[in-house]
């Protein structure tokens, strides 16, 4: 994800943004095919909500991706048409620090669900601009965007659930793996 990331894409997607301390929220923006970003802010730190199709991580290495995802997953295959959602700071600049939660903290802790609703926010919005993309999933990267993760879903379940998701996997703490939600609706 960080080499899409530069300075004239920041600005595209940032230009509506608020100057002032705010939540805001984007709207997704197709970075190459099976791969698009939703700008979000959460008072002055900036964010972007990256949604990739698992083969596509794999070079379009189409029985490794099924291979890997099984293997997280306790054998579940996501649908041709599924995104994994990732978020880091928009400022990321390398491999160590990006999805580490400890480089980049919220600025108030204690507004963690609100951060969370702003998140599932942008899930929402592009389920709702692409609406052949059947399933979302996570994988958090460590016990803490684990928690997170199972906080917020935990916490937004009847908001999924009024967009027309149920949820398909739960994670297995000690495993790894997946969350995931699946559209109820066509």
């Amino acid at each position: 994800m960080l080499w899409h990331i530069n300075e004239e894409l920041l600005s595209e997607l940032f230009a509506e943004a608020p100057t002032e301390p705010a939540a805001w929220r984007g709207i997704p923006f197709e970075v190459e095919t099976d791969v698009e970003v939703v700008p979000i802010q959460f008072l002055t730190t900036r964010y972007l909500v990256f949604f990739t199709n698992i083969v596509h991580d794999f070079d379009g290495d189409v029985a490794f991706a099924h291979q890997m995802a099984a293997t997280w997953s306790g054998g579940f295959i996501p649908a041709e048409q599924h995104r994994l959602v990732k978020f880091l700071r928009a400022d990321a600049a390398d491999q160590d620090t990006i999805f580490d939660p400890t480089a980049w903290k919220l600025e108030d802790p204690r507004q963690i669900f609100q951060f969370g609703r702003l998140l599932i926010s942008a899930i929402l919005v592009h389920a709702e601009q692409m609406p052949a993309i059947r399933q979302y999933l996570f994988k958090p990267e460590n016990a803490r965007l684990e928690k997170f993760y199972s906080r917020t879903f935990l916490r937004n379940r009847s908001t999924c659930a009024e967009a027309g998701f149920a949820p398909i996997l739960d994670i297995n703490v000690d495993e790894g793996g997946f969350y995931g939600y699946q559209r109820t609706t066509n």
